[in-house]
């Protein structure tokens, strides 16, 4: 447990009470952290980088022995000098939680000259692929590049091999918003489970 002065302990239940009333939180905040890192964690929330439930939610940032807060601000600062402001992340948080992979998916879309996009796009999830090269070059072989002009979210969707069906029948899609109703129909010409077996056919 670690020991403070009471204007310590005062600043800290100060800045703990901006990120959470919680009592569990507030009294673990008390007993393994210090002030230093409240107030960075609160700073990070001020910044937009972090919610404050986020913060809550994963209360071992607190820990001054955190692998997962130094993690993350490893990501923020890889983030940072790649010119992308880090709060494009704050509704996927814990991909920040992951430097490795962070620093893994950023490199992979600067190679492929598509990291500017990412400002624009509403979704992350794509960070987790572990074949997202493999994906970004299904996409460009079908010809979907032109749909990931300003953003990313096409990296999110599935069932992109139902665009090679359709090009055997000459169909052209037109619009990204054409594209992702058809990737997400519930119903297509041939049943997903088979279309492997089709395009091998081919």
């Amino acid at each position: 447990m670690m020991e403070h002065n009471l204007e310590d302990l005062s600043e800290m239940l100060k800045e703990l009470h901006k990120i959470s009333d919680n009592k569990d939180f507030v009294i673990k905040g008390i007993q393994e952290s210090n002030i230093a890192r409240i107030k960075d964690l609160v700073s990070l929330k001020d910044k937009g980088f972090i919610w404050s439930h986020s913060i809550y939610e994963n209360a071992d940032l607190l820990e001054l022995d955190s692998d997962k807060y130094n993690k993350m601000i490893n990501s923020i600062d890889y983030v940072n000098e790649k010119g992308l402001n880090p709060g494009i992340f704050i509704d996927e948080v814990e991909l920040l939680m992951d430097d490795n992979n962070i620093k893994e998916k950023i490199d992979l879309l600067e190679k492929e000259n598509k990291l500017i996009q990412l400002k624009n796009t509403e979704s992350y999830e794509f960070f987790n692929n572990d074949h997202l090269k493999e994906k970004i070059n299904l996409i460009r072989r079908l010809d979907l590049d032109r749909f990931m002009k300003d953003d990313l979210d096409l990296l999110n969707e599935e069932n992109l091999e139902r665009v090679m069906i359709l090009g055997e029948i000459d169909y052209e899609i037109e619009t990204k918003e054409e594209l992702i109703g058809i990737l997400r129909d519930d119903k297509f010409i041939v049943p997903d489970n088979k279309i492997n077996d089709y395009i091998f056919k081919i």
